[in-house]
């Protein structure tokens, strides 16, 4: 995958909110699209306990089928209120500074995902950031993927090829723990990646229901419990392990197998959280040259149970983004916002080995603050 270099460089914004539904990352950046991205500042807004439960309630209607149009449209507006809000300081700083940012990424919030039915629905208001601002913005960057074959996700290798390539020797791996987990792999020109199986989703949840908190803080207690292996070996046998890469999850995709944990609730967070490890390692049996470095971000990197356990079990030298001057937090992010560069510029941000599209494919609908095109 040899791309051509181009000289002019753009500010971008990028707006993520991952799966774990915690809250809002955005990131300012200086990118040219292709290789050059430098970060300028970072910013999270966390989301108030109503609208995280308003955003479970909603994926939750999607699960049984019961969805309401009229609930997505005044959380899609509520959400457009939020980003407006997190996003001003942004160009606050940028109109200190005599930046004039060009293009806003926007993903939004993914409330249900399911590419065999072809669908992957981003709830937000694009339109209204446009306005707000009066700065183009560039949403529903998966649907043209999925309309051509693919499963419209994950959509960030071309950005970790362009961060990390000069910083790693080849091969080398980026895993993101997020809501779920996913892997890219890069050898040079050659890019593969894929949705990997549960990531923090599973053992937020079970936080939040048995320890009435938001998160595993840093793993303890996960730590404190005992994992029960053979019960992790059986959820292994899902057939979602036995599909061959490019494919994707939605986030829920394995909460049918946290009833069945046993034991007392740390063990239950112990057993969900060495899951997590297990897949990422039989992941990892996938590519016939073992990564040199894998390289953790997302808020799974946080977690120093599934930092040790990956280390334990891993052939590969196990690097954290922060080991190499980056914001894990803020990678996908930033990911957005270079997204939202190539599409300006008409450049692919999916691939036959990243999401399974026919042929490599530009993404995103390019909204301005009078109409969209």
């Amino acid at each position: 995958m040899i791309e051509k270099i181009n000289s002019k460089k753009f500010y971008a914004v990028g707006i993520m909110s991952g799966t774990s539904m915690d809250g809002i990352d955005a990131s300012l950046i200086l990118t040219d699209g292709y290789e050059f991205c430098e970060v300028i500042q970072n910013v999270y807004s966390e989301y108030t306990d109503s609208t995280r439960a308003d955003l479970i309630k909603i994926q939750e209607n999607f699960q049984s089928n019961v969805e309401s149009n009229e609930d997505i449209d005044f959380l899609s507006r509520s959400l457009g209120i939020f980003n407006i809000e997190a996003i001003k300081p942004i160009f606050d700083f940028a109109e200190k500074n005599g930046i004039e940012i060009d293009v806003i990424g926007y993903h939004g919030q993914t409330v249900y995902h399911s590419p065999a039915y072809k669908v992957s629905i981003q709830i937000g208001d694009p339109q209204s950031l446009a306005n707000f601002f009066h700065t183009r913005v560039v949403f529903e960057f998966r649907s043209l993927d999925i309309l051509n074959g693919g499963q419209g996700a994950p959509l960030t290798p071309i950005y970790h090829k362009a961060k990390f390539n000069k910083q790693l020797e080849h091969p080398y791996a980026i895993l993101n723990i997020g809501g779920i987990s996913n892997l890219t792999y890069i050898n040079h020109e050659e890019i593969i990646a894929f949705d990997i199986g549960p990531g923090n989703a599973i053992i937020d949840d079970l936080v939040r229901f048995l320890f009435k908190k938001q998160i595993d803080e840093e793993g303890e207690i996960a730590s404190s419990g005992v994992i029960n292996f053979q019960l992790v070996e059986e959820f292994m046998e899902d057939d979602y392990f036995k599909v061959s890469p490019p494919k994707s999850l939605d986030r829920n995709y394995f909460n049918k197998y946290t009833e069945l944990l046993s034991g007392d609730p740390a063990d239950k967070i112990a057993t969900a959280s060495f899951f997590t490890v297990r897949a990422i390692i039989r992941s990892l049996e996938y590519f016939s040259e073992t990564p040199k470095n894998i390289v953790i971000c997302g808020g799974g990197s946080k977690n120093n149970f599934l930092i040790k356990q990956i280390a334990k079990y891993a052939k590969s030298n196990i690097l954290l983004a922060e080991d190499l001057n980056f914001n894990s937090n803020f990678i996908e992010a930033e990911a957005f916002g270079f997204l939202a560069v190539r599409r300006l510029l008409n450049e692919p941000i999916s691939y036959p080995n990243t999401t399974g599209v026919k042929e490599p494919l530009c993404g995103g609908k390019v909204y301005d603050p009078s109409k969209s095109i």
